[in-house]
């Protein structure tokens, strides 16, 4: 719980920074919110915990363990960051606890679609979707005058071709692992062939 409702934004904030933290709900009640994170083991858990103690505004916590996993959803992960090796190590980490981690953000699809030893599926990057003669999305003309010119504001494309990159997951519902996967492109609405099939 919460001292003040004027720390909820701290909080929320706080919150977004935690990888271990997997979902966030706000209550009414006797507490504010119910957080459901993973932990390797008890001093992982306890190391946790005492980060969330020590967020601005908390004032109670109470921890309840999961004895057994009657039934749970599918977690996709959106890892949303610039370094390959963060999500690489995050994805390892909570292998077999999580159906899949895709990150996003560098723009630019990364070729490194896995399944780690206990099922969970990891590429680093999806790539992105916008202006594909552009720079990252932006005008190239625009982009070249502020890094050589140092002028004027970075400019969208208003017209020009578009692409959209992802991945398709194929996902078994009962044992919630990825079986299978295919990335996509498409360049102004035609498929592009793109990467290797594994479904």
């Amino acid at each position: 719980g919460l001292d003040h409702a004027s720390f909820y934004d701290d909080f929320v904030e706080m919150v977004s920074r935690v990888p271990e933290i997997a979902d966030c709900y706000y209550l009414n009640g006797d507490f504010d919110f119910l957080l459901k994170l993973y932990a390797r083991d008890p001093e992982d858990l306890e190391k946790i915990h005492k980060s969330i103690k020590d967020f601005k505004g908390v004032a109670r916590t109470r921890i309840y363990t999961v004895l057994k996993n009657v039934k749970e959803g599918i977690h996709i992960v959106d890892f949303h960051g610039e370094a390959t090796s963060e999500k690489q190590w995050f994805a390892n980490y909570f292998d077999g606890l999580i159906s899949a981690s895709i990150g996003t953000h560098t723009h630019v699809p990364t070729a490194d679609w896995r399944l780690l030893p206990k099922g969970t599926f990891l590429q680093c990057d999806a790539g992105y979707c916008g202006a594909y003669d552009a720079v990252l999305g932006f005008d190239v003309g625009s982009v070249i005058d502020r890094f050589v010119k140092d002028l004027g504001r970075i400019e969208v494309p208003e017209s020009g071709r578009r692409v959209v990159y992802g991945t398709i997951l194929d996902i078994d519902e009962e044992s919630e692992k990825v079986v299978g996967y295919e990335p996509i492109c498409y360049l102004d609405g035609k498929e592009l062939d793109y990467g290797p099939s594994r479904l």
